[in-house]
């Protein structure tokens, strides 16, 4: 004969095993999801800087008064145009390591730098430079940083100081 706490224990003996079986998996699982994630906003990342390159260089080469809208989804780090050095740089705190530690990586244009931080993460800093184009680049509205879905438009002012820089275009950068 069955007594009725033996039911009763079986069951909850049944549901904790269910529930370390759980933790288990989840235990493993997540750090393999994280990093796939990471790895997938690193290359949606990259995808976003050729694309603002592709635009930059577009205008550039159409000549002044051209212009390009573009839309940029910021999903994490920090976007900073730097107009004293005449660079674009996006970096983000990843789980995964895209480059051999302190090492520049070129793909075409683009420039990948991973670094470790002190969390055991890597500082994955994304780059163009436009100074040997002779491209001064020229934030309309500065801000520091850019997050966010943000809709800029580039524009090729012309060379706008022939006298010290006459081959030097500007190309201005405004968030609306």
């Amino acid at each position: 004969m069955v007594k009725k706490g033996d039911i009763w224990i079986s069951a909850v003996l049944y549901m904790a095993l269910g529930i370390v079986i759980l933790t288990i998996i989840l235990a493993a699982g997540l750090p393999v999801i994280n990093r796939i994630r990471d790895k997938n906003l690193a290359i949606d990342t990259k995808e976003s800087m050729f694309t603002l390159d592709k635009n930059i260089r577009e205008v550039y080469n159409e000549g002044p008064g051209s212009q390009r809208p573009l839309t940029l989804d910021i999903k994490k780090g920090n976007f900073i145009i730097d107009q004293d050095l005449n660079e674009i740089n996006w970096s983000i705190e990843s789980t995964v390591q895209l480059s051999d530690l302190d090492t520049v990586i070129q793909e075409g244009t683009l420039s990948i730098h991973s670094t470790k931080t002190t969390s055991n993460d890597y500082l994955i800093i994304f780059g163009l430079d436009y100074d040997p184009l002779n491209i001064d680049l020229v934030l309309n509205n500065p801000v520091n940083s850019l997050s966010g879905t943000n809709k800029l438009i580039v524009l090729n002012q012309g060379v706008t100081d022939p006298i010290n820089n006459p081959n030097k275009v500007t190309i201005q950068i405004s968030v609306i």
